[in-house]
């Protein structure tokens, strides 16, 4: 049986303690007056909490499965890997292919074959995704982004 979230819980433990430590060294002030270290003290303290409540949540499982003997779900290991290839390819062609066509492209893999939707939703998941992006990034907040080979 394998560590879901146990292992990914006691990193995020560790982690916050140390951030813990650095922010208290930094100084943490008061209520009225925080210092420097206030504001990251409280957030790697709720990190920490949530990440032994992961662990617990695990060790409970454990128990659980153990007393009815149920193994522990598979995960499917392509569908990740295929997501992170997707965006990789996304951010190495939206030089020259532009914005549009990348997020058209990228939706209609994430949808279409990642997602195994019909086709008919996934090219019209697509047209709104460039639209979406278009009018947020392009018009709305003035981002240059890349036009690509058809100048859109």
């Amino acid at each position: 049986m394998r560590n879901y979230d146990f292992l990914p819980g006691l990193f995020l433990g560790i982690v916050s303690t140390g951030t813990c430590v650095m922010a208290y060294k930094l100084g943490l002030g008061s209520a009225s007056n925080p210092g420097p270290g206030y504001f990251s003290f409280g957030i790697a303290f709720l990190l920490g909490f949530m990440s032994f409540l992961l662990c617990f949540k695990e060790v409970l499982r454990k128990a659980r499965n153990k007393e009815k003997n149920i193994s522990s779900q598979k995960v499917i290991q392509g569908r990740p890997m295929a997501v992170l290839g997707a965006l990789l390819l996304f951010a190495i062609c939206l030089e020259f292919l532009g914005l549009c066509i990348c997020t058209f492209l990228l939706m209609m893999f994430l949808v279409g074959v990642v997602g195994r939707q019909k086709w008919r939703l996934t090219i019209l998941v697509g047209f709104f995704a460039v639209a979406f992006a278009y009018v947020i990034f392009i018009v709305l907040l003035g981002v240059p982004f890349p036009r690509g080979i058809l100048g859109i």
